[in-house]
């Protein structure tokens, strides 16, 4: 048997690259989403909360013995805050995001009647690419990689592991093997290569999981961003609740400094 092999995070190997359990479907080997999912927003769901109520009761409470007045904008805002944190992370509970299961040739064979059988790795993307050299083109997009390195000293980085095989999958094997002696191709990647090996050039499996793994949400990024931006919202909230009511009270004292200053003028000029 050809050994076929899945690319994941969850794979325990530094390259991410593991071979598959062949006495399981191709897509039960990949880390059942739902139950990380699950576990994140166990966490993170008090976790948005929580700062927000702390956040606030400094305000509403503490806050309050230095300056008495109505907190209800702050309280309102968090209350709205803490119903949105419930709803969203209810629905990405109950509506997650759905990946297929993708594959990519390494090496090809003969199959059943002059069919090509391949090794594949196979990956998790939320829509598996339709077209050829999908996989540097998503590279260079994924790193902005744009350098003008044909016409440098190493040239661009290529990839030829497989390109063989994934350009003709849908040919016959006899096809194939009239072909494979003269075929050449390879796939650029706008990326100079250091030196002449290439050593700094991404392999396939690598590229592969680094595209497949930007396709996933990163709700730990969008956790951490929310939270900040709603800390940093409610104190501005706040801050502006303060200077207002300074503004006002300064108002206030002047019209009134300025009542009492009139009031000693009306009784000097009655004494006299």
């Amino acid at each position: 048997m050809f050994s076929q092999y899945y690319i994941s995070d969850s794979c325990i190997y530094s390259d991410h690259v593991c071979e598959t359990n062949y006495d399981i479907p191709i897509e039960d080997n990949f880390e059942d989403p739902s139950l990380s999912l699950r576990f994140l927003i166990f966490i993170m769901l008090p976790c948005s909360i929580i700062p927000i109520l702390i956040c606030t009761w400094c305000f509403t409470d503490i806050a309050t013995k230095f300056w008495a007045f109505d907190w209800k904008v702050s309280r309102h805002y968090a209350l709205c805050s803490c119903l949105f944190a419930i709803i969203f992370y209810s629905l990405i509970y109950l509506f997650p995001t759905k990946l297929e299961t993708c594959d990519f040739p390494i090496s090809c064979r003969e199959g059943i009647n002059n069919t090509i059988e391949t090794t594949n790795y196979y990956y998790q993307m939320k829509e598996c690419p339709q077209y050829n050299n999908w996989l540097t083109y998503d590279y260079s997009i994924l790193y902005d990689y744009d350098e003008d390195c044909e016409k440098s000293e190493w040239g661009c980085c290529t990839i030829s592991e497989g390109i063989f095989c994934e350009e003709f999958h849908k040919e016959t094997y006899s096809y194939l093997e009239n072909v494979k002696n003269d075929y050449n191709g390879y796939w650029s990647l706008d990326l100079k290569k250091k030196d002449e090996q290439g050593t700094n050039c991404p392999k396939i499996h690598q590229m592969i999981y680094e595209i497949s793994l930007n396709e996933k949400p990163d709700y730990i990024k969008l956790f951490l961003v929310s939270n900040i931006m709603n800390i940093l919202i409610i104190l501005l909230i706040n801050i502006c609740l303060i200077y207002n009511h300074t503004q006002r009270y300064k108002i206030t004292e002047n019209k009134e400094d300025k009542e009492e200053f009139s009031r000693q003028n009306e009784i000097l000029i009655g004494s006299a």
